[in-house]
């Protein structure tokens, strides 16, 4: 089967996701497209994607084109993991993809800081760079009031 091309080219997309529900997957497969097209990934999030299934997204992928797929821990102070993010994504060649996986808390309010840290990101980014934030929660998607 063919893999679906999504044709990314400067969007900023939130995918707010309950957990296990494959948004971290789509990310990745949307890390494979752009690699695929001779661009970079800057990926950061919490905790790295599951080994097991970023194999078998990139395994179409040479050693030489899945290194173009750059990963960052933002475990400690999410300011200085934004500016480490922003400063790749102006510097390095031909970044296509910012990903931020698992962003913000999974349930309760967002912390203004960390919106506000969201928004250098969307603002600060190339143009041609597509940004994709990933959030995971719970939500009752069913209407029920009870």
């Amino acid at each position: 089967m063919k893999r679906h091309d999504f044709g990314l080219s400067g969007e900023r997309i939130h995918l707010a996701v309950e957990g296990s529900t494959g948004g971290t997957t789509l990310g990745l497969h949307l890390a494979a497209d752009i690699i695929e097209d001779g661009k970079r990934v800057l990926w950061a999030s919490v905790e790295m994607p599951d080994p097991a299934r970023f194999s078998q997204l990139f395994q179409h992928l040479s050693l030489v084109e899945s290194s173009r797929f750059h990963a960052m821990n933002f475990g400690g102070r999410f300011d200085r993991a934004v500016d480490a993010l922003l400063e790749a994504a102006t510097s390095l060649p031909s970044v296509g993809l910012v990903v931020m996986d698992d962003w913000c808390p999974s349930s309760g309010r967002i912390p203004t800081d960390r919106l506000e840290h969201i928004e250098r990101v969307a603002n600060e980014c190339p143009d041609h760079v597509t940004v994709l934030l990933v959030s995971k929660g719970s939500v009752d998607a069913s209407g029920s009031t009870t």
